[in-house]
């Protein structure tokens, strides 16, 4: 496979298990963004295929600002928004910005390759 995957994760247990999750499926997958303010930044240097982003992060923008912010350069790239929070009013405000899916942690693992799998298959 030559899809590139960016993690945006705060917590970084949770940010490994996913990279190492991807990474057994064969995905390469970029050095993890902790911080909301750095994701448009690593996307335009790296180009990754997909975002994978948790609404909640540390900084000073929480994951959904920043996929915002994301869209006003890359406005076509993939985004999987995966949240402990998920309030209808925090999914209304993600919807908002065009995710391809979001996901309710504790991620199960065949859901986040289905997910995966499913973003390039359309591609």
């Amino acid at each position: 496979m030559n899809e590139t995957i960016l993690v945006v994760e705060d917590e970084v247990c949770i940010g490994l298990e996913i990279t190492s999750v991807l990474e057994q499926r064969g995905y390469k997958v970029l050095p993890m963004v902790r911080f909301g303010d750095d994701i448009v930044g690593r996307v335009i240097n790296d180009s990754p295929d997909l975002v994978l982003c948790d609404i909640r992060l540390g900084g000073f923008i929480d994951g959904i600002e920043a996929i915002e912010r994301l869209r006003l350069v890359k406005s076509s790239l993939p985004v999987v928004f995966i949240t402990a929070y998920g309030d209808e009013a925090t999914r209304r405000r993600a919807l908002k910005s065009g995710p391809v899916a979001i996901l309710d942690k504790p991620v199960a693992h065949e859901k986040l390759i289905e997910v995966v799998e499913s973003v390039f298959v359309k591609s």
